[in-house]
Order: structure tokens, then sequence, then C-alpha cells
């Protein structure tokens, strides 16, 4: 319990400094996501806080929201997180090519549909 508390706060934290990059997002994202770990599959508040992240920024760089989307979610459990749908729907609005990659369609699996 201990190693995911450590886990979960660094990560939200990261990801809030990446979404905060604005325009930057495209050259901040490779140098941050790296660092980024699967949140804890009970508590994804990244997968919410990205969700919630104004359309212009996934159009920044749709690749690298979908690489940052999969960093945060890991091997989460399908149907497991939530939040995890809006945000595939914006990145689905500015990127439709992305949809057909494996990526994409692991994270539809994993978003918890309402």
């Amino acid at each position: 319990m201990m190693q995911s508390c450590k886990h979960r706060r660094p990560t939200f934290k990261l990801v809030q400094l990446l979404l905060a990059t604005g325009q930057a997002f495209e050259d901040a994202a490779p140098v941050i996501i790296p660092f980024i770990r699967p949140e804890d599959p009970r508590g994804h508040s990244s997968v919410f806080s990205i969700s919630e992240v104004k359309p212009d920024i996934y159009a920044v760089a749709p690749r690298q929201m979908l690489n940052l989307l999969t960093a945060v979610a890991g091997d989460a459990p399908n149907r497991s997180l939530y939040g995890l749908n809006k945000a595939l729907e914006k990145l689905k609005d500015e990127a439709p090519e992305l949809v057909t990659t494996k990526a994409f369609q692991k994270l539809e699996m994993q978003a918890m549909s309402l």
C-alpha cells in the first residue's frame, strides 16, 4: 500500500506539470512521460485530470497525448478507468487516425463505460 502511494502522487504532479505546458506540450511530453508510472487502479485521478483538459491541448500533439494516457493507464483492468472515455473522445476528434492503433484500442477496453 505504501509503495502505491509513493508512485501515485508524483505521477499526478508530473501529469499536471505536463498539461500546464500548453503549446509546449509536444516538446515537454517526450521528456516527462518516461518518468510517469501507472497509477493505482483504484484511484486514477490523473486520467480524470487529462479528460478535463481543454481540447486544444489534444490538438498540439495527439500522439504524445496517447502516450501520456497509455503511461498513466498501465495495465489497469478492462472497464476500470473513470474519465478515460471522455479523454479518448477528445483524442479521436483531434486525430481520428489514432483510433486504429493498438494503444488506443487497449485504452478503449480499459475505459469505464457509464
